[in-house]
């Protein structure tokens, strides 16, 4: 049997380093594993989910192309199961990020064992990024991954190193050292996005929201993202706008909205002006 993974599970597998043993939580039918021991890309896995319908097909599976010794099945919710040693490369994929955020939280200092994390939230990626960078779990890489009209970040972490942020500074310094004529074109005041660019608040929401290396990199599936998202945005907003009647609540929402689309206007003068 032969494994044809989709184009975000290649990219999963392409972040494991060579010579791994790698549990991998929420396994479903463990074709990354599979395919990870054919490539002869990690020495063995552990694989774990915490229903016994998917394990059982990640046992016929692994049957079918004789890597029966190679990977371990073992039933787990998150990593309650796992002990350190047993794995040097964790893949947790295919899930939110709020499920994910508390099985590295309810793992305790489980996490801390592996030599590398390779995260891959379906949603709110933003509460993983912010558990990691407040853990001291550096995000060192990251992929986004679009597939199907949806984007999947992936990403890259070792615990207790430093994140690889956006050179915040050094864009201020850029802006300021623009020529009039292309701050005429952004539309923008050299001042005023110096003054966000260093403000550690932004930072941080930038980072979390969008990935501090996705930033640094000017990761062009970013741009694509983050220019449909400013789309969706602006379109959100206007209607609200446009609804009749204003309560207390509608205008929060729009106030949000505006400081969200301030964030993702300010990321595409970096864009498109910055290097």
């Amino acid at each position: 049997m032969s494994i044809k993974l989709s184009k975000r599970l290649q990219a999963i597998c392409d972040m494991v380093p060579g010579g791994s043993v790698v549990c991998d939580v929420g396994c479903d039918h463990a074709h990354v594993d599979i395919y990870l021991l054919q490539e002869k890309r990690i020495e063995r896995a552990l694989a774990m989910d915490v229903a016994d319908g998917p394990l059982e097909i990640a046992r016929q599976n692994l049957s079918l192309v004789g890597l029966e010794a190679a990977c371990e099945i073992r039933k787990s919710n998150g990593l309650e199961k796992f002990e350190p040693g047993d794995a040097d490369a964790l893949i947790i994929a295919g899930m939110g990020g709020i499920h994910m955020e508390s099985i590295l939280e309810n793992a305790e200092e489980k996490p801390r064992s592996f030599r590398q994390l390779i995260l891959s939230p379906h949603s709110e990626p933003w509460v993983v990024r912010d558990w990691l960078m407040r853990n001291d779990y550096g995000i060192t890489d990251e992929r986004l991954i679009e597939e199907e009209g949806k984007f999947y970040p992936i990403l890259y972490c070792v615990p207790g190193a430093k994140t690889r942020h956006p050179l915040w500074d050094a864009l201020a310094v850029e802006t300021a050292a623009l020529p009039e004529e292309k701050l005429r074109e952004a539309r923008v005041d050299a001042k005023s996005v110096r003054s966000i660019l260093t403000d550690p608040e932004f930072q941080h929401m930038a980072e979390i929201d969008y990935g501090p290396c996705l930033i640094a990199d000017q990761d062009k599936t970013l741009h694509r993202y983050i220019v449909r998202t400013l789309k969706a945005k602006i379109e959100i907003f206007q209607t609200l706008r446009a609804a009749p009647g204003s309560s207390q609540n509608a205008a929060a929402r729009l106030q949000e909205i505006q400081s969200e689309i301030g964030m993702l206007q300010i990321l595409l003068f970096i864009f498109h002006y910055l290097e």
